[in-house]
C-alpha cells in the first residue's frame, strides 16, 4: 500500500530518524569529532616537527654542512663526502631533494646509514627533544657529533681471551660470577663457582695477543674499499670471503694460554668481587656462605672477614664519596653497611625479600639503592633505615643489578628481560616512580647475566641467555650492538661447544674504569674475553 496524503504531510516528505537511530547518529558524530580533533592535533605536531627539521636543514646549509642545495644550483650538482671519510668505509649514495626538487647526492658510510635506518624512530625523538631545549646550531652540531661517532661502531671485536677454569672443569663448575677492574685498569680480578679469585695483569693479557691472518684480511678489505677502480667479480667474491673469515676468526679469539699473576683459594664459591675505587690493593669478595672478606690484592693475603649474613651475598659496592664505607646485599633479605675500621656492620636494612644488588649514589654518601627479588628497587638514606626514601616499581621480576648513570639517574636490570632508567628527583617529588626509558632486546629470564655502565655513563652493557653481549646507548631503547661470545674449546679435544647450547649465557661484565670502548665479558663456560667497540 502507498502512504496516504495525510501521512506524507505529517512526515514532511522525508524519513524522520527514530529515537534509537538518533542515538546511533549522535554516537557516530561524537566519534568523528574526536577523530578529527586527534588528527588535527597530530597534524599540528607533524607540522611543528617538519618546521624544526627544515630549520635544521637550513642551519646546516648556512654553516656549509647541509645537503640542501641553493636554489640556483642545477639538478646535477653532487656533494661528494667520500674523501672525508678517512677510514676507507664503503660509501652508500643517499639522495635528498629540497622544495625545488633539486636532488643532491652525498656519500655516507654504509654502516652509518644502517645505524640511522635501524634507529630512525628513536633518533627522531632524540633530535627533536634536543632542538626543543636548544634551537641554536650548537644543538645540531652536538647531535651531528654524536650521530657520527655512534655510526662508526657496529660490533664488539674480541682482542684476547682466557680460560678461567683452564679447561679442567665444565658446566656449572666453570661459571664466572664476577669480574672487576682495579682503580687504574692495571689489573682485573675474576671469581666464581671454582672457589678461586684470579687476578690478571691487563696489559700482559693484551700484549701477547697473537696477530693472526685476520689483520692481513682486514688490510686487503680496506684496500679494496678505498680503490678508485671498480672491483672485478672475482675480487668482490674474495673480499666477501675475507670479510667472512675475518669475522669468524674474531669471534673465536686467540688460543694463547694466559695465567693469573695472583691466585687466591677461597673456602666457598665466590658470588661477587668489588675492588676499592680508592685503595688500589684492597679487594672485597663475598661468597655463597654469606661471608665477606677483604684481601690485599698485592700479595693475596686475607686482611679481614665479616660473617653477619646468614645466606649467600649477591652484591658488594664501595661508596665512591666515603672511602672506608661499603655495602652488601644478601639472600637473607638483609642489606648491611660496613666500614673497614669495624668488624661488625654499622647498619642493617631488613627487607621482605631477598636482596640481589646494591649500589651507592656516586655523589651522595648516605644514599644507597638495593635491587630486590620483590621486583622493586628500595632506595634508602642510611641515616634513617626504617623506611626507604622511595620504592621504584615497574619491573615484573627480580631486580638483579642497579647502577647509577649520575647522581639523579638510576638504571636497573631485571630477569624480566628489560633494563629501566629512573629519574630520582622527579620520583621523590611526585611520589611516583618515574621510568624515563625501558631497554629491551636481550634475553634474561633465569640467570644473573651481568651489567656494566661505561666510565662516561653513555653505554650500558648487559649479558643475554643467548650467550650474546648486548650494548645499549643510553638514549635508545633498542640494542646498539649485539655480539655473540664464542664458545670455549675443550683443551683436550679442541672441539667447541655448540653455539646454540641453551646452557651458555653471559654471567659477568665490566667496562674499563678509565677509558670507554673496551670491556671484559665472561660466560657460564668459564671463558673471559676482552672486547672493544669497532
Amino acid at each position: 500500500m502507498f502512504p496516504s496524503a495525510n501521512q506524507e504531510q505529517a512526515s514532511g516528505g522525508a524519513d524522520v530518524p527514530s529515537c534509537e537511530q538518533q542515538k546511533q547518529l549522535a554516537l557516530t558524530n561524537s566519534f568523528l569529532l574526536d577523530l578529527k580533533a586527534r588528527k588535527e592535533k597530530l597534524l599540528a605536531e607533524i607540522t611543528a616537527q617538519l618546521s624544526t627539521i627544515n630549520e635544521g636543514l637550513a642551519s646546516l646549509a648556512e654553516h656549509g654542512g647541509g645537503v640542501v642545495a641553493p636554489k640556483a644550483a642545477p639538478d646535477t650538482d653532487h656533494v661528494d663526502f667520500s674523501d672525508s671519510l678517512g677510514d676507507g668505509s664503503q660509501a652508500t649514495s643517499v639522495t635528498s631533494k629540497n622544495d625545488s626538487s633539486q636532488g643532491i647526492e652525498q656519500k655516507l658510510p654504509a654502516s652509518g646509514t644502517d645505524f640511522v635506518q635501524d634507529h630512525l624512530e628513536d633518533l627522531q625523538e632524540v633530535y627533536l627533544q634536543s632542538r626543543s631545549i636548544d634551537d641554536s646550531f650548537r644543538s645540531i652540531s652536538d647531535f651531528s657529533d654524536t650521530l657520527s661517532r655512534l655510526s662508526k661502531y657496529s660490533r664488539l671485536k674480541p682482542v684476547a681471551s682466557l680460560d678461567y677454569a683452564h679447561g679442567l672443569y665444565t658446566g656449572k663448575a666453570s661459571i664466572i660470577c664476577s669480574i672487576d677492574f682495579d682503580k687504574d685498569d692495571e689489573f682485573f680480578a675474576t671469581a666464581g663457582v671454582l672457589k678461586k679469585i684470579k687476578i690478571f695483569d691487563f696489559a700482559n693479557v693484551l700484549h701477547d695477543y697473537v696477530k693472526n691472518s685476520t689483520l692481513v684480511a682486514d688490510e686487503e678489505i680496506a684496500s679494496a674499499k678505498t680503490s678508485s677502480s671498480p672491483l672485478s667479480a672475482n675480487r668482490k667474491r674474495k673480499r666477501s670471503q675475507m670479510a667472512s673469515e675475518s669475522e669468524e676468526a674474531d669471534s673465536q679469539g686467540d688460543m694463547v694460554p694466559r695465567f693469573p699473576v695472583i691466585e687466591i683459594d677461597c673456602p666457598s664459591k665466590v658470588s661477587c668481587l668489588a675492588w676499592d675505587p680508592e685503595e688500589k690493593s684492597r679487594l672485597a669478595s663475598a661468597d655463597y656462605e654469606g661471608v665477606l672478606r677483604l684481601w690485599d690484592s698485592s700479595n693475596g693475603q686475607l686482611v679481614q672477614s665479616h660473617e653477619e649474613h646468614e645466606n649467600r651475598i649477591w652484591s658488594l659496592d664501595w661508596c665512591p664519596s666515603e672511602k672506608s664505607r661499603f655495602a652488601s646485599a644478601s639472600d637473607d633479605a638483609k642489606g648491611k653497611i660496613w666500614t673497614v675500621n669495624q668488624k661488625d656492620a654499622v647498619a642493617t636494612v631488613s627487607s621482605v625479600a631477598n636482596l640481589c644488588s646494591v649500589r651507592w649514589n656516586p655523589t651522595v654518601p648516605h644514599h644507597v639503592a638495593f635491587g630486590s627479588a620483590d621486583h622493586h628497587i628500595h632506595y634508602y638514606d642510611i641515616r634513617n633505615l626504617h623506611h626507604p626514601l622511595h620504592i621504584f616499581r615497574g619491573h615484573r621480576r627480580a631486580v638483579s643489578y642497579v647502577r647509577f648513570k649520575d647522581h639523579d639517574t638510576l638504571i636497573s636490570c631485571s630477569t624480566d628481560c628489560t633494563m629501566r632508567m629512573w629519574k630520582l628527583s622527579e620520583s621523590f617529588q611526585t611520589g611516583e616512580s618515574q621510568c624515563v626509558r625501558t631497554f629491551s632486546g636481550h634475553l634474561n629470564e633465569k640467570n644473573f647475566v651481568g651489567m656494566s655502565l661505561d666510565c662516561n655513563g653513555e653505554f650500558l652493557a648487559c649479558g643475554s641467555e643467548t650467550n650474546d653481549v648486548v650494548v645499549y646507548w643510553w638514549q635508545l631503547p633498542k640494542p646498539f650492538i649485539v655480539t655473540r661470545m664464542a664458545s670455549m674449546p675443550n683443551w683436550l679435544t679442541g672441539k667447541r661447544a655448540r653455539q646454540d647450547d641453551s646452557d651458555h649465557f653471559i654471567s659477568s661484565l665490566s667496562w674499563q674504569r678509565t677509558a670507554p670502548g673496551r670491556l671484559i665479558a665472561a660466560n657460564s663456560q668459564g671463558k673471559v674475553t676482552v672486547m672493544e667497540m669497532v
